[in-house]
C-alpha cells in the first residue's frame, strides 16, 4: 500500500494510545518510538485521531492542488455529504470553493443511487453466493484483503460513490482534475490509483479552508451557493451510521439475504469472523470501519465541535430537512447520464502472513517481560495488545519491544527505587504536607531504634525541627547542607530537604556526621591538650633557663672574685 501518513516519532511520548486503538496493530515501536507499518495498515486513521501529542504527518495533495489553482487549471471539487454536518452554513463553504477557482462542485452522494443500482445487479447475478459485503469504504476492503483474504470473494466489486462521481466527471471532461474534499483519510488510497478510480487527489475540509485563507477568502462572509450537482435528500444519509440505500436493502431481502449495517472495527471484525466461520445464514453486510461510519471520519476531528458524532448527525439531518423545505426534490442528479462508465473494480488478496512461533519462543519473551507464570500475565492491555501472549508474539514479529509492558516496568522501577531506598547509607525521611512521617529507611531506623511502621504518622518535630520542612514547602526551594544535631539520639548530620510538589511529599536525606563530629571533638581536645603541654614545656624551660641563668650569675661572680685574688697575688709576688 502507498504511504499516506506517518507518525512524527521525534515527538512520540510512548503512551501506546495509538497501538491500543489501531484495529490491526499496524504500529511498530523502534527505540521507543511509534512507526506505522504501511504493509499492515488499513488507512482507517484511528492513530491519527487519538494521538494526544498530534505527532502525525499526513502526505497530502495540498501543495499540488494549490499550484493547479494558481495556474487556473480546470478542477472538480467532489465534496463528501459530511460537509452538511461539518459547517454551520455549508452553502457558504461551497461559495468559498467556487471563489477558489474550482470549475465545478459536486456532492459525492449524487452517485450513491447509481452505485446502489450496480450493487443490486451484482447481487442478482450472484444470488447463489452465501455472503455479500459492500465495499464503498477503502479501509474496509483493505481490511478484508489483508486480514480476511478468504472473504475477498464476497466483496461486491463496485466502486465507491466518490470514485463513481470522479469517473462521471472524467467521462465528460477527461482533462478535468478531480479532487475529493471530505473527512475520510482512506480516500487518499483511492486517489493513488487514478486510472482505476478516476480520483486524482484528496484533501480534508481543513485543508480546503487553508487554501482559502492563504488567498484571503473568508467563506463565512460569502453569499451562500449550491453545488452544481447535488444528491437527493435521502442519498445524503449514506454517510450516517446504520444507513444504506433503501433499494439495495429491499433487493437483498427479496433474494433471501439478511441485511446488516454496522460501523466500527469491533463490529466489523465480529461480522467478518462469523462469515469466515460460516456460522451465519445468507447475509448482506454494509460496513464502515469508522465508529459512526463516514460521518465520523478522521478529518471531522479538525473541527472541535464535530468530535461529537451525535451533534454531527443532528446537524446533517437539520440541513437535509432545510434543503428539502427550500428546494423540494428537483435535483440535478436525475439528469446524470451514466452511459459508457465502468463502475466495476477488482479487489486483490494481499494477505498478511502471520508467522508461527513455538511455545518455547513465546515463553522466553514472556520471561524477559517478567511473566514467569500465568499469574504474572495480567492481560491489562496497557501496551496496546489484548494479552501478554499477543504482545510477546508482536515482540517476535519485531512490532513491539519488551519494555512496553507498563506493569512490569512499574514493578521494576519500584523494585529499583525500593532497593535504593533500603540500601542507602544515608538516612531518608519522607513526610506528607502536614509534616507527618510517611516512611523512613533502615539507615534512620537504626539511628532512632524504631521501625518505619512505628513512626508512620508521627510529627517530624519529634525527631527534627519542623521549620526546615515547612520552609521547603512555603518557599518551594530545597535546603542543602544544613547541619543538624538530634540530642535525643546523640546524632549529628548534614541534611538536604527537598519539596516534591507533584507527589505532595517532603523528603529529607541526612548524611551521618556523628562519627565525624566525635573525631572532630577528639581532635579539638587533642589540640587543646597539645597546646597545654606545649605551654607547660615552655614554662618549665623558662624556669630552667632562669635557674641556669641564676646559677651562672653566682658562679661567674665567684670566679671573678677568685681570679681577682689570684691576679693580686701574682702581681704582689712579682714585686
Amino acid at each position: 500500500m502507498i504511504k499516506m501518513f506517518e507518525l512524527a516519532s521525534d515527538n512520540c511520548k510512548t503512551c501506546y494510545k495509538c497501538i491500543r486503538h489501531c484495529p490491526v496493530k499496524a504500529i511498530r515501536f523502534e527505540s521507543g518510538k511509534a512507526v506505522i507499518d504501511i504493509d499492515k495498515c488499513i488507512a482507517c486513521g484511528q492513530c491519527f485521531v487519538v494521538c494526544p501529542k498530534h505527532v502525525r504527518n499526513a502526505d497530502n495533495d495540498y501543495a499540488n492542488i494549490s499550484g493547479r489553482l494558481e495556474r487556473g487549471e480546470r478542477m472538480a471539487a467532489l465534496i463528501d455529504s459530511a460537509y452538511l454536518a461539518m459547517f454551520d452554513e455549508p452553502e457558504r463553504f461551497v461559495a468559498g470553493l467556487r471563489k477558489l477557482g474550482f470549475s465545478t462542485i459536486q456532492e459525492t452522494a449524487a452517485a450513491a443511487f447509481k452505485v446502489a443500482d450496480e450493487q443490486m445487479k451484482y447481487i442478482d447475478e450472484h444470488k447463489n453466493q452465501k455472503y455479500m459485503i459492500t465495499a464503498s469504504c477503502p479501509s474496509e476492503y483493505l481490511y478484508v484483503g489483508k486480514y480476511y483474504p478468504e472473504l475477498v470473494q464476497y466483496l461486491i466489486p463496485v466502486v465507491s460513490p466518490s470514485c463513481a462521481l470522479a469517473k462521471h466527471v472524467k467521462r465528460d471532461d477527461p482533462d478535468m482534475y478531480t479532487v475529493y474534499i471530505g473527512q475520510c483519510l482512506s480516500r487518499r488510497h483511492e486517489s493513488a490509483f487514478t486510472t482505476e478510480t478516476g480520483l486524482d487527489a484528496a484533501i480534508s475540509f481543513a485543508e480546503a479552508i487553508r487554501l482559502m485563507k492563504v488567498r484571503f477568502i473568508d467563506y463565512t462572509k460569502l453569499e451562500p451557493e449550491m453545488p452544481d450537482v447535488m444528491a437527493e435528500n435521502e442519498k445524503q444519509s449514506y454517510a450516517m451510521p446504520g444507513e444504506m440505500c433503501d433499494i439495495l436493502a429491499v433487493k437483498a431481502e427479496s433474494l433471501g439475504y439478511s441485511v446488516v449495517t454496522l460501523d466500527g472495527t469491533d463490529k466489523t471484525k465480529e461480522m467478518l469472523d462469523a462469515m469466515k466461520d460460516g456460522i451465519l445464514d445468507r447475509t448482506l453486510a454494509d460496513m464502515g470501519i469508522c465508529h459512526g461510519s463516514c460521518l465520523n471520519g478522521p478529518f471531522m476531528h479538525g473541527n472541535r465541535e464535530m468530535t461529537n458524532m451525535f451533534l454531527s448527525l443532528q446537524k446533517l439531518r437539520q440541513h437535509v430537512e432545510e434543503r428539502k423545505r427550500v428546494m423540494g426534490i428537483a435535483y440535478l442528479e436525475d439528469e446524470m447520464n451514466w452511459d459508457g462508465i465502468d463502475l466495476s473494480v477488482k479487489f486483490d488478496e494481499k494477505a498478511i502472513v502471520s508467522k508461527k512461533y513455538s511455545e518455547k519462543q513465546i515463553k522466553e519473551v514472556l520471561k524477559k517481560m517478567g511473566k514467569n507464570t500465568r499469574a504474572d500475565e495480567l492481560d491489562c492491555g496497557a501496551c496496546g495488545y489484548d494479552s501478554c501472549r499477543k504482545k510477546a508474539i508482536a515482540v517476535l514479529d519485531g512490532m513491539a519491544q519488551e519494555d512496553m509492558c507498563m506493569p512490569y516496568m512499574k514493578k521494576k522501577a519500584e523494585s529499583m527505587t525500593s532497593a535504593i531506598f533500603t540500601a542507602a547509607r544515608n538516612s531518608i525521611i519522607m513526610t506528607d504536607l502536614g509534616y507527618k512521617i510517611v516512611r523512613i529507611n533502615p539507615a534512620f531506623e537504626k539511628i532512632i531504634k524504631m521501625k518505619s511502621s512505628e513512626v508512620a504518622g508521627h510529627p517530624i518535630s519529634e525527631f527534627i525541627a519542623e521549620r526546615y520542612f515547612r520552609n521547603a514547602v512555603e518557599t518551594k526551594t530545597d535546603t542543602v547542607g544544613k547541619k543538624i544535631f538530634i540530642d535525643r539520639f546523640g546524632y549529628a548530620g548534614l541534611m538536604n530537604v527537598i519539596y516534591m510538589e507533584d507527589e505532595g511529599l517532603v523528603m529529607a536525606t541526612i548524611q551521618d556526621r556523628s562519627e565525624a563530629e566525635r573525631r572532630r571533638t577528639e581532635l579539638e581536645k587533642l589540640r587543646l591538650n597539645t597546646v597545654d603541654v606545649a605551654q607547660n614545656v615552655i614554662d618549665r624551660q623558662m624556669m630552667v633557663a632562669q635557674e641556669i641563668a641564676s646559677l651562672l650569675g653566682e658562679t661567674t661572680a665567684e670566679t671573678k672574685v677568685a681570679l681577682n685574688k689570684l691576679k693580686k697575688v701574682v702581681l704582689e709576688e712579682g714585686e
